[in-house]
C-alpha cells in the first residue's frame, strides 16, 4: 500500500487503492499479510522497548525505529559514526581511547575466528579420503566467561568414475576411493555444533 502511494504513480484515488489491495490479497494470502503485519508491529515494539532500556527518556525511540524498520532495506548496510550522529543525535560519542581498545578487541576476535585466513577444502584434505576440521563461527566473552560456537565437519573426496570408463580390479580388492587423475567429487558432513563452555 505504501508503495502504491509513494511510488510512481502516485495513486491518491481510494478506488485506485482497493483495487490495489484486492490484487494482493488474490496474490497473498490474507492470512499471510495478516501475520506480516503482525510480525512487523512486533518488531517496532521490540525495538522501542530495547531503546527504551539504554537511551536518555527524552530519546525520539520513534524516529529511531521508523530509520531502522523502515528506511534501511539492507540488513548489511553499514552505518559509518556521521550518519549514526544524524539517526541517534547526542548520544553518539567518540573517543580515540575506547575506538583503540575496540579495533584490539576486534583484531583478538579476528585472529581466534580465522577471519582473514581463506578455507581453501581442496587445500585442507589433499590426497586424503577424509578429514575432519573444528571451526569456530562465534565468541561470547566477558571478563569472567567464554563460550565459542563450535562446528565440527567431516570432509569427504571420492573419484568420480565417468560412465564409459571400465576399471580393471583384482578379485578381493575395492575401488579405491581416490582414483589418481580422475576428478573428484566432494561432500561435507556436520559432525555437532554448538556453544561450548571455556575456561
Amino acid at each position: 500500500m505504501k508503495l502504491a502511494r509513494e511510488g510512481e504513480p502516485k495513486l491518491k484515488e481510494e478506488k485506485s487503492m482497493l483495487e490495489i489491495f484486492e490484487r494482493l490479497t488474490n496474490t497473498v494470502h490474507p492470512l499471510a499479510l495478516g501475520n506480516i503485519n503482525r510480525v512487523y508491529n512486533q518488531i517496532r515494539q521490540l525495538a522501542k522497548n530495547l531503546l527504551s532500556m539504554h537511551l536518555p527518556k527524552d530519546t525520539d525511540t520513534e524516529k529511531i525505529v521508523q530509520f531502522f524498520v523502515e528506511k534501511l532495506y539492507a540488513h548489511d548496510h553499514a552505518i559509518n559514526r556521521k550518519e549514526a550522529e544524524s539517526i541517534l543525535g547526542s548520544i553518539v560519542r567518540y573517543d580515540t581511547e575506547e575506538e583503540s581498545l575496540m579495533w584490539n578487541l576486534f583484531e583478538n576476535i579476528s585472529t581466534e575466528l580465522e577471519l582473514r585466513k581463506p578455507f581453501n577444502v581442496k587445500g585442507f584434505i589433499g590426497a586424503l579420503p577424509e578429514r575432519e576440521v573444528t571451526v569456530k563461527a562465534a565468541l561470547i566473552e566477558s571478563s569472567e566467561l567464554k563460550h565459542t560456537y563450535k562446528t565440527a565437519l567431516k570432509v569427504f573426496q571420492r573419484s568420480v568414475i565417468p560412465p564409459n570408463l571400465q576399471l580393471q580390479i583384482p578379485p578381493g580388492q575395492q575401488i579405491p576411493q581416490i582414483i589418481p587423475g580422475l576428478p573428484t567429487a566432494m561432500n561435507i558432513d556436520i559432525i555437532s555444533m554448538g556453544w561450548e563452555k571455556e575456561e
